[in-house]
């Protein structure tokens, strides 16, 4: 079957952060990891449909507060307040609400910590995950190319993803990066620079 293509604009005429971005097949068993989680919209959707286990991270921390709380007493969801990133360690992160970013600088900066994904699968007994979503203002590049290069990509079923244009060689960087995923990954819908989702090709 052939992807879903788009602009913003048939983004929004087919609703779909409400559609297409939550039809996933995805029951109480699977693994979904939320990167960037704000304020939990995602990880709320996901597990009102299908329960599954969540583990959603979010280094801003009066937002990381905020999704603890939300998820409170939850056992199959596990908030974290980091960000995922190509290395482990503290980077500066520039606050600007949902739009918090290490790339697009503001007044206001401070160090948040920062987790490789593997190690994030290590240290919560993860081999698989279904569902991976990036909604990380820039770091998505690093992040996918460390994938990449260690083997990660592989061990993740689907992955939605939100690419950013506020980092340097930003349209190389995401043809290269489309170059390797369509090595195990093909795409089911892509909205360029809105959202687009790749599924592991062994799975249909």
């Amino acid at each position: 079957m052939g992807s879903i293509l788009g602009n913003i604009t048939d983004w929004v005429n087919v609703k779909g952060d409400y559609t297409l971005r939550v039809d996933y097949d995805l029951n109480e068993n699977s693994v979904v990891l939320d990167l960037g989680g704000h304020q939990g919209w995602f990880t709320d959707k996901i597990l009102s449909l299908y329960g599954s286990r969540i583990l959603c991270f979010e280094p801003v921390l009066q937002f990381y507060s905020y999704i603890k709380k939300r998820f409170a007493g939850l056992d199959n969801v596990s908030v974290f307040p980091l960000g995922i990133s190509d290395k482990n360690g503290e980077e500066i992160i520039y606050y600007n609400d949902y739009a918090s970013s290490m790339y697009d600088r503001t007044n206001v900066m401070f160090q948040i910590n920062c987790v490789t994904l593997d190690k994030i699968m290590e240290d919560n007994g993860v081999d698989q995950v279904d569902l991976i979503k990036f909604n990380v203002e820039g770091e998505e590049y690093a992040v996918l190319e460390y994938m990449i290069k260690n083997g990660l990509v592989e061990r993740c079923g689907d992955i939605q993803v939100q690419f950013h244009k506020n980092v340097a060689s930003f349209q190389p960087r995401y043809d290269h990066i489309k170059q390797e995923l369509e090595k195990t990954h093909h795409l089911t819908y892509c909205y360029p620079f809105v959202w687009e989702n790749w599924k592991k090709t062994e799975n249909e």
